[in-house]
């Protein structure tokens, strides 16, 4: 078995810098070099500043009789952070996708509750080749490792992610990795799956209520949400495994329900539930 990073969110440790900015509203404020900066704000637990970005790696070769302590190991890393996502289209071979923070709280994880008082699944999780190997792919990628090993230096760097200037109804797109995911090879149900988006939003109070209704649909260090501009070549697509007759979407007027016809008509169903 061999596992391999696929793909993760380029200068990544920049982009939680870009939110923690955000968050403290600490673009011009803060003269400590950036890298402390992140640390520092890190180690006093805020940690949802990297819940942003993605990593994406391979898991390539494994025996399938082997396929129950991988599960195992999945299921018990799902039991530390929810966020983590996999598919396996073949017998042997699986992609897996989670961001920093979901890492974080495996590896941390792990290790507090595999001790004389954790339970024994843990341990478990923790000895298997799968979370060794995880490590191992992490660690590969400084940008990630620096996360993670806090006796590593990193080379600093311009934030990229400074360019972007959003502004009210006006979102900033700071990272998308479907071209780069779909260019990779991974198919249409694999996209649906681990493709994800990282958008700053300036937004009112009333936009801020409505997408706190959505937390459980996106992570955030403050807003986090997806803008798609119903104009130009925007489509519907439904995802792979449904048929559009089991796809509803929500708009202003409530629910609708796209069909291939409404959708060939520019016509859309409202749908109102009762």
């Amino acid at each position: 078995m061999k596992t391999t990073p696929l793909y993760s969110t380029p200068a990544y440790h920049k982009l939680v810098e870009y939110a923690f900015r955000n968050c403290y509203d600490g673009f011009e404020k803060y003269n400590t070099g950036s890298n402390k900066l992140v640390r520092d704000i890190l180690n006093k637990g805020h940690l949802s500043i990297t819940s942003h970005g993605s990593i994406v790696l391979t898991v390539e070769g494994y025996n399938p009789m082997e396929e129950g302590h991988i599960l195992h190991s999945l299921a018990t890393f799902k039991e530390l952070n929810n966020y983590i996502r996999w598919t396996c289209e073949c017998q042997t071979d699986f992609i897996n996708s989670m961001n920093i923070l979901t890492f974080l709280d495996i590896m941390y994880g792990l290790d507090s509750k595999s001790g004389k008082k954790g339970f024994h699944h843990f341990l478990t999780a923790k000895h298997c080749g799968l979370f060794k190997q995880l490590v191992d792919s992490i660690f590969e990628v400084p940008a990630l490792r620096w996360f993670a090993d806090h006796r590593y230096v990193i080379e600093g760097i311009k934030n990229p992610y400074l360019e972007y200037k959003p502004d009210l109804l006006k979102p900033a797109i700071l990272s998308s990795d479907y071209i780069a995911l779909k260019k990779l090879g991974l198919t249409d149900y694999e996209l649906d799956v681990h493709s994800t988006i990282t958008v700053e939003i300036v937004s009112d109070r009333a936009m801020s209520l409505l997408d706190a209704r959505h937390t459980d649909m996106a992570s955030r260090s403050e807003i986090s949400q997806r803008y798609v501009s119903m104009s130009g070549d925007f489509h519907y697509r439904t995802p792979e495994g449904l048929s559009d007759i089991d796809v509803f979407y929500s708009e202003a007027g409530g629910p609708i329900k796209v069909t291939e016809y409404a959708k060939g008509q520019g016509l859309y169903h409202t749908f109102h539930p009762s």
